[in-house]
């Protein structure tokens, strides 16, 4: 058991919602807001990751969940850290993992939208720091070559050639 509950009726989730989360001006709610709520689990989550040893059940719950709750809670910032780690992508791109590519997908849709941030301009500073930091290993050529493919599946066909080209010389 994961011990994520989820509802099958949309009206029982609803009402779950009534129960614990307030509306914005609501004066007679417990004053706490969903964006309140996914505040707070995107923070917890984040100090299971930083701990994982404490709550290893939990733990393995993180790489789906926190950038869920950190998407959610329109915390931008924290989000383009996370989803722009090689690691991550990585993780969402592996064969047979189409649910994590979509969401890497849905959060970039966010990040570019709402945080300003560019998809191409976050990879090409991650691979350009993991070179500095490792050198033209194995690794990191494999992981340019992820960011390519994410890259070209995303629509930034130029990208995706030039990181390549950069991941074969």
């Amino acid at each position: 058991h994961s011990g994520m509950l989820t509802f099958f009726y949309a009206a029982m989730s609803e009402a779950v919602k009534q129960r614990y989360l307030s509306e914005e001006g609501d004066e007679n709610a417990r004053n706490v807001t969903e964006l309140d709520a996914h505040r707070e689990l995107a923070c917890y989550f984040e100090s299971v990751q930083m701990h994982p040893e404490v709550l290893p059940d939990t733990a393995v719950r993180v790489p789906r969940v926190l950038p869920w709750h950190l998407h959610a809670a329109q915390m931008w910032d924290e989000l383009v850290e996370y989803v722009s780690r090689l690691d991550v992508l990585q993780a969402c791109m592996e064969k047979g993992n189409a649910q994590g590519e979509f969401d890497l997908c849905t959060y970039w849709d966010s990040l570019e939208k709402h945080g300003g941030f560019s998809v191409v301009d976050q990879y090409s500073e991650t691979v350009k720091q993991a070179l500095e930091e490792h050198g033209k290993v194995l690794s990191v050529a494999e992981s340019m070559v992820t960011v390519a493919l994410f890259l070209r599946r995303y629509g930034h066909y130029p990208a995706a050639v030039d990181m390549l080209r950069q991941a074969e010389h």
